[in-house]
C-alpha cells in the first residue's frame, strides 16, 4: 500500500448504472434509510447518515483479486501528495507518454522531486491497452509543485 501511496481515510468505488460508470466516495450506510432519503428528492450528496470507508488491505486485496474497482485519493488534507499518475492511450499515446518523460527529465523535475519514474504497460491478452509513467516522490511534495510537473 505504501507504492501508490494516497488517503486511508476514504477510497474511490466504481459505480455503473444505465451504461454510465464513474468514481464515488465509498460510504458505508443504510440502504433502506436512504432509499426513503432519495424518494424525498434527496441524493447521497445531502444524504446525512453516511460513514466513509477506509482504505484498508483487505479492501486493496479485494481490488487486486477482481472482487471490485476501487481508486485512490491521492491529495491529503495538508494538499500533500505523493505520487503523479499520467495516463496515456489514445492514437498519440506512445509520442505523448514520450514528450512527457522528455519534459520531466529537461526541466529537472525528477531531481527537484528526488523521484523514481516507471514505465509500466498495462497488457490486456496480447493487446496493449496504454502506458502509464509513474512518478514517486520519496517524501510528500506540495500537490501543486507536483501538478506543474503533471502538465507539459
Amino acid at each position: 500500500m505504501s507504492l501508490f501511496r494516497g488517503r486511508t481515510d476514504v477510497y474511490a468505488r466504481r459505480w455503473g448504472k444505465d451504461g454510465r460508470s464513474g468514481y464515488g466516495p465509498a460510504y458505508d450506510f443504510n440502504w433502506d434509510e436512504f432509499i426513503v432519503h432519495k424518494r424525498r428528492g434527496g441524493s447521497m450528496k445531502d444524504f446525512k447518515n453516511k460513514k466513509l470507508v477506509p482504505l484498508t488491505k483487505e479492501v486493496v486485496k479485494k481490488h487486486l483479486i477482481g472482487q471490485h474497482v476501487v481508486g485512490l485519493y491521492p491529495i491529503f488534507p495538508n494538499n500533500a501528495s505523493y505520487f503523479i499518475a499520467a495516463d496515456f492511450d489514445g492514437e498519440n499515446w506512445l509520442k505523448d507518454s514520450g514528450s512527457f518523460l522528455q519534459h520531466t527529465k529537461k526541466s529537472g523535475s525528477r531531481r527537484i522531486l528526488n523521484a523514481h519514474v516507471w514505465e509500466m504497460v498495462v497488457m490486456s491478452g496480447f493487446s496493449l491497452l496504454n502506458l502509464i509513467h509513474v512518478i514517486r516522490p520519496n517524501s510528500a511534495c506540495p500537490h501543486a509543485k507536483n501538478r506543474r510537473i503533471g502538465v507539459f
